[in-house]
């Protein structure tokens, strides 16, 4: 049997348990049912399905290669044993004559050989003897358990089985070893036993024997005993009490009195010591001197009265240890200085503090300081702003505080530090040139609140070096930490072109900028821990954080909101202010070349909310500046994050498509984009996307464009329109996109009445141009919780190579017809099939004549139109859904999401008469558009024909897209095999297919049971 070989192997396998449980056993053996196997628990043989199920891996032609034993409930310490055990029948004979089943004769080979393997196995647990060995006594080893009761099995000196039973031996073996197997049994008359004898007379009476000497039921006191070395009494007397008499005396001394006889009631006092220490119980004020005897016994005390004499009255202080003794009697409360220490300057040791910069401090070994002086090595520059005269009231302006804590960071850079309070600033802050971290104390414990038109932390890095890495030059670092920024500007503030390298004014809460120096190594922003917001609910930042030629930022555990109040016009719209929660970009200039792109850029674990664009990529930073082709954000990764009531999660229009984005584990609820615009490679894996209730017309959860999106155009529409490339855009066909895992939900209403009609786009890949400029697309395994009539996925006419496999969906038609899938592009997409349908025709079922109407009993000759009723057996999506009037169809679901299927029938036409002609029977399918009519020629891309018959609904006229013909021969039975398939079929909603019966053989013919039609999808959702 194919790939089910027997080889030499052991049919039974072991496994030793310990403490873990344990649930699965691989089976290494094949075996052909899951009877076969015993599987043992130590010895308890166990039950398959009530202990135990099994998986098999089957062979071709029947049996399973091997398997794997799966416990019900997991096992620990034991000795699991499987082991392979066929029942030994043969049920079933091969015919006497006529061809022979090979599949079936291999099987049943395979069977014995499998049989005689566990056979093998079970003769090797028994007692045997090599082929070359002969002993006429075998036999005796296999008798009946009567027959070997009371028999010892044994071997004789040349190996040869005797058998010794009631003392005697059997066998061959001339002579027996008594060391080995004794003859006979003798019981000794000594050790207390009486009656010995041999054991081979036949049963045998022990008793106790008596013994001399000793008087039978007898009481003795205090006994004198002897036993001899078996343990048997052997002489026994009364004694006396005590040490051999009838009364003992306790001795006095060693602290007891009250000496007498033990014989009778018995008083023990202490005795009294010397009257040196009698002194009824006293306590003594002042011991001086206490003696103990041998046995721990006080037998001597000295005291004195009064405040004893010290013996000294001194305390001496060693010099080095920086103590000095002013007063050295303990009688008079001796004083402890610390002692002055020379090497300090005099200010110190005068009290007065003196600061020192970047100390060098000299201790000795009790820690005590012994010389310092300022250091010239630059440490850790950390400014307190309240140290220059801030306070955080919430009231008092401190920009002048702020600037001068500014001011005073060290050159190398160093800690801005907020402590906790809310420090209010009407001024824009400005640090350059060097590496800084402005930190808080935490989120709304430490607020700076910014209430000027412009306002925020401006870092300019331009230009700056540091060394900090094995010699190579570094660009500065920044960080800001654990604080909230707040402003009060209503309407977000003004943004200016950048014009020759000049920055606008912004009302941005961080603006990065200037980071990047050609040949250096790229620096790096950490932001964490901070929440950006607006102090009143008009009040929001024009961009939270701002990145502008910054290789390499990190940007985490932040809250970002753009706007908390709803907006009047248009009703139940949720408004947006903030233009960019983390904006992206480069410039082009005199000190940034081109070359000058931002390269990695990591979001995680942070919040957005009424932004106009959650994160907003830009490959300039304004429309003023000059198109570079390497100035285009590199990478963005985006990683358990949150983008909700935001019109686009995060929207690129980088004109030249550098960007590589990620984005996973992610929630997006945005009303016109999830993840929108112009990127180069895109994997988006395991999001939530919902489009909101309040979205803009042509909102998609993700739009990837092969074009660039103008700045602006993005904001005003949903940007479902083609939009043209800029002048310069970059080359297409360097594309690719992932979409897989994730979850698609439509709440947009087309209700609302300021709304307009919705009907977004879940998915959409591509523009509507000719060249393609995607080369590969998968987008696999998502789910769409969809309503309306935009497409769920739609695959544009720029994409080329693209594979749609394993999605699934789900649609609300109360606000319309769905589309659901749509592909423009001029390849079809590589796809596994994984929607089908298959019926089939039961025994006794009707058949019926599309032209007359009725139930035939059989197929008449001639005939080309007979229908049958068929049964569903398998049914992905609602194929053979269909009423019982209908007979037999496959029905193409009305929701746009099937384009391609092919469709199938197999049957077998037998003769009902016999009539000496022999001719043909054939079956076709027929597709019929969604009105009854039915397709013809090339109007379907099949293979269908007839149309200048011209067939119709009723099936008066030949045609279909698949068609097979079989001949029937002459005599009753005599059958006809037939397969119709079909090619690829172009379907639209509400298709659907049916079968046709035709017969010229010249006899009536039946349809045999068991036939099957079926469909399964080519391309679709």
């Amino acid at each position: 049997m194919a790939n089910l070989n027997i080889t030499e192997l052991d049919t039974r396998i072991g496994y030793t348990v310990g403490n873990t449980p344990q649930t699965t056993f691989a089976v290494n053996f094949p075996f052909f049912k899951e009877q076969d196997l015993d599987v043992y628990v130590d010895t308890t043989l166990k039950g398959l399905t009530t202990d135990y199920t099994i998986i098999t891996v089957p062979a071709d032609d029947g049996g399973f290669i091997s398997g794997t034993v799966v416990f019900n409930t997991g096992v620990s310490n034991c000795k699991i044993t499987i082991a392979r055990n066929i029942e030994q029948s043969r049920l079933t004979d091969f015919p006497p004559s006529g061809g022979f089943n090979i599949r079936e004769l291999n099987r049943q080979l395979d069977q014995l050989t499998a049989i005689t393997q566990d056979l093998d196995r079970k003769v090797d647990n028994k007692i045997g003897f090599g082929p070359t060995e002969f002993d006429a006594n075998v036999r005796n080893i296999t008798d009946t358990a009567t027959q070997r009761a009371n028999k010892y099995l044994a071997f004789d000196s040349t190996g040869k089985i005797i058998t010794t039973k009631e003392g005697t031996t059997t066998g061959v073996a001339t002579t027996v070893d008594n060391t080995k197997v004794s003859k006979d049994f003798r019981i000794e008359t000594s050790g207390g036993l009486d009656g010995g004898q041999d054991m081979q007379g036949g049963s045998l009476n022990l008793s106790i024997k008596d013994q001399a000497g000793i008087t039978p039921d007898l009481e003795y006191t205090n006994a004198n005993v002897t036993v001899n070395r078996k343990g048997i009494v052997t002489k026994i007397s009364s004694g006396t009490a005590g040490s051999g008499g009838s009364s003992g005396t306790v001795n006095v001394g060693q602290g007891l009195s009250g000496s007498q006889g033990a014989n009778g009631a018995l008083t023990i006092e202490l005795s009294q010591i010397s009257e040196t220490i009698a002194n009824n119980g006293n306590a003594y004020a002042y011991p001086q001197a206490v003696k103990l005897n041998k046995f721990g016994q006080v037998i001597d005390i000295t005291s004195t009265t009064g405040t004893p004499a010290l013996t000294t009255n001194t305390v001496t202080a060693a010099p080095n240890g920086g103590l000095e003794v002013t007063n050295p009697q303990l009688g008079s409360n001796p004083v402890i200085n610390i002692k002055e220490q020379t090497g300090l300057p005099a200010a110190v040791t005068g009290g007065t503090p003196t600061q020192y910069t970047n100390a060098s401090v000299t201790v000795n070994k009790h820690g005590i300081i012994e010389a310092i002086a300022s250091g010239s090595a630059s440490g850790l520059g950390w400014v307190n702003v309240v140290d220059h005269g801030a306070v955080g009231n919430g009231s008092r302006d401190n920009v002048t505080e702020i600037a001068a804590a500014i001011a005073a960071l060290p050159n190398a850079g160093g800690v801005l530090y907020f402590p906790d309070g809310d420090f209010v600033t009407s001024g824009q802050h400005t640090i350059s040139g060097k590496p800084v971290w402005i930190k808080g104390a935490g989120m709304d414990i430490t607020r700076v609140r910014f209430t000027g038109q412009y306002g925020g932390f401006i870092i300019d890095l331009s230009g700056g070096v540091s060394t900090h890495i094995a010699g190579i030059a570094d660009g500065f670092e920044s960080t800001v930490s654990d604080m909230t920024i707040q402003t009060t500007r209503a309407g977000g503030g003004e943004a200016g072109p950048i014009t020759n390298n000049v920055y606008p004014s912004e009302n941005n809460a961080l603006d990065f900028r200037g980071e990047f120096t050609a040949g250096i190594v790229d620096p790096s922003i950490h932001v964490d821990r901070v929440h950006f917001q607006g102090q009143t609910p008009q009040a929001y930042w024009h961009r939270c954080i701002k990145l502008i030629d910054c290789p390499a930022a990190k940007v985490e555990n932040c809250l970002i909101s753009g706007d908390n109040w709803p907006s009047a016009t248009p009703t139940n719209r949720q408004r947006v202010g903030t233009q960019s929660g983390i904006y992206i970009g480069a410039s082009v200039g005199v000190n940034n070349p081109p070359g000058t792109r931002p390269t990695e850029y990591h979001v995680t674990n942070c919040n957005f909310f009424f932004c106009k664009n959650g994160i907003e990529l830009s490959g300039r930073s304004n429309a003023g500046e000059t198109a570079d082709s390497s100035a285009d954000p590199e990478g963005l990764y985006v990683v358990n994050c949150g983008l909700t009531a935001c019109e686009f999660g995060i929207n690129s229009h980088a004109e030249y498509s550098i960007t590589g984005v990620q984005v996973m584990n992610c929630h997006f609820a945005c009303s016109k984009g999830g993840v929108h615009g112009w990127f180069d490679q895109a994997f988006v894996n395991n999001n939530l996307m919902y489009i909101r209730e309040e979205s803009y017309t042509g909102a998609s959860c993700i739009h990837f464009d092969s074009q660039a999106v103008a700045l602006g155009q993005a904001e005003n529409t949903g940007n479902i329109t083609d939009t043209p490339a800029h002048v310069g855009a970059g080359p297409g066909l360097h594309r690719s996109f992932i979409v897989s895992n994730n979850i698609f939900v439509n709440n947009s209403n087309t209700a609302a009445p300021d709304l307009g009609s919705s009907n977004p786009v879940g998915v959409m890949i591509g523009e509507g141009q000719s060249s393609p400029t995607i080369e590969g697309v998968i987008v696999a395994n998502n789910h769409w919780q969809w309503k309306g009539t935009g497409p769920a996925l739609w695959i544009r006419q720029s994409c080329l190579d693209h594979a749609i496999t394993g999605n699934t969906y789900s649609h609300n038609t109360s606000q319309g017809a769905p589309g659901l899938y749509k592909n423009d592009s001029s390849r079809n997409p590589k796809q596994a099939v994984t929607r089908r349908a298959m019926m089939y025709y039961p025994a006794g079922a009707q058949l019926y004549d599309h032209n007359a109407g009725n139930n035939p009993s059989t197929i008449p000759n001639p005939t080309i139109h007979i229908g049958a009723r068929f049964t569903t057996a398998y049914d992905t999506d609602g194929f053979a859904a269909q009423p019982t009037t209908t007979w037999g169809r496959l029905y193409i679901p009305a929701n746009g999401t099937i384009k391609w299927v092919r469709v199938g029938l197999s049957c077998v036409l037998s003769s009902v008469t016999s009539n000496p002609v022999i001719g043909p029977a054939n079956c076709r399918i027929i597709h019929f558009n969604s009105s009854g009519v039915a397709y013809q020629a090339n109007t379907d891309y099949a293979s269908s024909w007839g149309s200048s018959l011209g067939y119709s609904s009723s099936g008066a006229s030949f045609g279909g897209c698949a068609m097979a013909t079989g001949t029937i021969n002459i005599g009753p039975h005599h059958a006809g095999g037939m397969n119709a398939i079909s090619d690829l079929v172009r379907v639209y909603d509400g298709d659907y297919f049916e079968v046709r019966f035709g017969n010229t053989s010249g006899n009536e013919v039946t349809l045999e049971a068991g036939a099957q039609f079926w469909i399964e999808v080519v391309e679709g959702l």
